[in-house]
């Protein structure tokens, strides 16, 4: 039994061999299931960025300040990774280096922006 069918991926029509035949080719079914993969990544990136969003503006509803990084202070460890950029284990690094000071609260450990800052001024 042969059927004309088009391709789930390209669009082209085949002729398929069965009645549950998507693609006309193995590499478009190859390709169809990474772009699938793809895109199911990047709704899962869009919806927890709307959560944050969403979060913060119930933060804000109910009267507690949210304040971004660039306005605070004294920053906690993911606050200043983010704030820079790079990775926690790069901050650690650089805790380690002395290249920042940082100042430990309990258990939290705090580093202070202007000491952030600090790492770009050149001393000649």
């Amino acid at each position: 039994m042969k059927l004309q069918k088009n391709c789930l991926y390209c669009n082209t029509e085949f002729t398929a061999r069965a009645t549950t035949t998507k693609y006309c080719s193995h590499k478009c079914n190859q390709r169809h299931y990474k772009q699938k993969q793809r895109d199911k990544n990047i709704e899962k990136a869009l919806s927890e960025n709307n959560l944050r969003v969403l979060s913060a503006i119930r933060a804000k509803d109910r009267g507690q300040s949210v304040q971004p990084v660039q306005q605070e202070e004294f920053l906690n460890v993911p606050q200043a990774c983010e704030f820079l950029g790079v990775s926690r284990g790069t901050l650690y690094n650089l805790i380690n280096k002395n290249c920042v000071k940082i100042n430990k609260l309990g258990r939290r450990t705090i580093v202070k922006k202007s000491e952030l800052l600090n790492l770009f001024e050149y001393e000649n």
